[in-house]
């Protein structure tokens, strides 16, 4: 066997990290919120509802159980990780997060940004990975790289939150409680 030229090394794609999620297990505090394919199997996992006073993200399922996102994550790239805490508590650092949907004006209209209350900073795949169990977090919005993974719309039949983000397989990519 004979190479042209110098072979190029390629550092190896680093392996996802994976939270275990569980379709039979019901959300609990403390459990990720990440990005899966809508499944029939995990719809307990994938429904949510919006209250538009508070602003407030609750499972479906135990609406005793907001989205929160904590600052400072240091298992990703974004400035925090998406979990589920309880509603009651107070808002962040470590209580449920606030969020307004205000539309993403890069995407033509047809998708909007979630932005935090308290910070104004975007929830976010972050990296743009397409992978199932993807993590979220907050960005800053907009911008230069106002991009599909930080563009979201809400179905209000299914509950589900929807990012104009591909997954790796075909389906939609949706917001999934991970316990």
């Amino acid at each position: 066997m004979e190479f042209v030229g110098t072979p190029v090394l390629q550092k190896p794609k680093p392996t996802p990290p994976s939270s275990k999620c569980d379709p039979a297990a019901p959300g609990k505090t403390g459990s990720f919120v990440r990005m899966a394919n809508e499944n029939a199997k995990w719809a307990h996992q994938q429904q949510w509802k919006f209250d538009n006073t508070t602003g407030l993200i609750s499972l479906t399922a135990d609406p005793t159980l907001c989205i929160s996102v904590e600052s400072g994550c240091a298992t990703h790239g974004t400035s925090g990780c998406a979990s589920l805490t309880l509603c009651s508590q107070a808002q962040p650092p470590h209580g449920a997060t606030a969020f307004s949907w205000t539309p993403a004006v890069k995407s033509g209209g047809s998708w909007l940004h979630m932005v935090t209350r308290a910070d104004a900073l975007c929830f976010e795949i972050d990296g743009h990975d397409a992978y199932q169990e993807a993590p979220l977090g907050v960005w800053t919005c907009g911008g230069e790289f106002d991009q599909p993974n930080e563009w979201w719309t809400f179905d209000t039949t299914m509950g589900h939150i929807i990012s104009a983000q591909p997954s790796s397989v075909a389906g939609k990519f949706v917001v999934t409680a991970c316990s």
